[in-house]
């Protein structure tokens, strides 16, 4: 660039010292104005040169190749809680009581890579540094050549469920709702989207791993088929209207050595305070619903969730789980919809903080229900009433504050178990991401 400009000052300070005659106004101008026009067109020829980019949302780097079609990004997430517990009794034992606490942890240390080859491959690797060891989250693979199909293949999230699709850094809450219990994890497979004018349908095929050793990996251990499509009648700048159909088929073979649900009120830190497990489980099928409203600050979600376990012995089992969720923008904004994945996603604050703003503001209230309780089988059942504020600093940085009552029963009439429990939550979250 340094290059091209001097040549061109050069040519016409050349211009200027060969003339016959002093330039006229007219002709100073026009020199002048030929000049700045170099210096403008070699800036922007530099500028198309550069490899690297940064995303305005949220400043992470990516490098894209000159042509376009390949390109190299880097990710992270950082989410910090901490909580104030209350005494509980895990699965409703008085063997497993745990004292009133304050518990902290680093609960996400995510670092990602993505990007894409030859204009129609996408690829993404995620790593969650948290813990005493390190997780391979995302190692996935996507042809994207068609217009309105894909197909990915790998290590990957499954889809199923409004909230369990919602990546975690776009939730409204802390953590999800109950219904969660119900949702397949990642897993090996296969996914193929088809997108379409109002929603999308999505079909998943996971892979068993055969590992006899991780008897309480359910997942790992079936074949697994699963189904999702959504359908927004409405989705505008102002209104989107969005429901849901779920479903979800598991067929267990010899190594699946037992099927395990379980599930604590709506803090990580807490206690898992139901919990069913079958030794020898044949066939799971599950079903689930999901709608959503947003428009004028609110955003209104609504889910249930069953499943039907089957055992060799043929006998069957039924439980389910559900929650309605109201959520309000006190400062006006309101949650991106992406059509394409069938979720919400970040909300964008008009005034933040780095623009000497007051960020954007939003409470919201939830409440959810588990019962895994269902003839013999005694796991109880669990209700949660949250309510939570939201502070989002910036579109990628926010701090949550929620509060959780819960109350368990329905145990085994045994006396190594509790009649019921309830209690009181306060936690708090700090999230970025890039």
């Amino acid at each position: 660039m340094k290059k091209k400009c001097l040549t061109a000052i050069l040519c016409a300070l050349a211009i200027s010292a060969t003339a016959m005659a002093a330039p006229s106004n007219e002709e100073l101008h026009q020199m002048i104005m030929d000049t700045q026009k170099q210096v403008v067109d070699a800036q922007t020829e530099a500028e198309k040169d550069s490899h690297i980019k940064f995303s305005k949302k949220t400043g992470s780097p990516e490098w894209k190749s000159t042509d376009g079609k390949s390109s190299f990004g880097i990710g992270g997430r950082i989410t910090t809680d901490t909580a104030w517990l209350p005494e509980m009794y895990g699965k409703g034992k008085l063997s497993k009581y745990q004292e009133s606490q304050r518990k902290s942890e680093i609960r996400k240390l995510y670092l990602s890579f993505d990007g894409q080859f030859s204009d129609v491959w996408e690829y993404e690797i995620q790593f969650d540094f948290a813990g005493s060891e390190v997780d391979i989250k995302d190692a996935s693979i996507t042809y994207a050549g068609w217009e309105n199909d894909a197909i990915t293949m790998g290590w990957q999230k499954t889809r199923y469920g409004l909230e369990s699709t919602t990546s975690s850094k776009y939730l409204t809450y802390m953590e999800r709702g109950l219904t969660d219990t119900f949702s397949p994890e990642r897993g090996i497979g296969v996914l193929w989207t088809h997108k379409y004018d109002k929603g999308i349908t999505q079909l998943t095929y996971l892979i068993p791993n055969g590992n006899e050793e991780n008897d309480a990996d359910f997942r790992a251990d079936a074949n697994t088929f699963l189904g999702r499509v959504t359908y927004a009648p409405i989705d505008d700048s102002d209104q989107v209207l969005h429901f849901g159909v779920n479903g979800a088929y598991y067929k267990y073979d010899d190594k699946a050595a037992s099927l395990e649900l379980e599930a604590r009120p709506e803090s990580h830190l807490a206690e898992k305070l139901v919990s069913v497990k079958f030794a020898s489980p044949d066939r799971d099928f599950r079903y689930g619903l999901e709608a959503a409203y947003s428009g004028h600050g609110f955003l209104l979600t609504a889910e249930y969730a069953g499943t039907t376990i089957t055992t060799q012995d043929s006998q069957d089992y039924n439980f389910d789980a559900w929650y309605l969720s109201a959520a309000y923008m006190i400062t006006g904004e309101s949650h991106k919809y992406k059509k394409s994945s069938g979720y919400f996603k970040e909300v964008t604050p008009d005034n933040p903080i780095s623009k000497g703003g007051f960020g954007a503001w939003e409470i919201a209230a939830r409440y959810s229900g588990i019962n895994l309780t269902d003839g013999d089988v005694y796991g109880g059942d669990l209700k949660d009433f949250t309510i939570g504020l939201n502070w989002y600093l910036e579109n990628n940085l926010k701090f949550v504050l929620n509060y959780v009552n819960f109350d368990a029963g329905s145990y085994e009439n045994d006396p190594a178990y509790v009649e019921s429990q309830d209690g009181n939550i306060f936690q708090a979250r700090f999230q970025v991401f890039f």
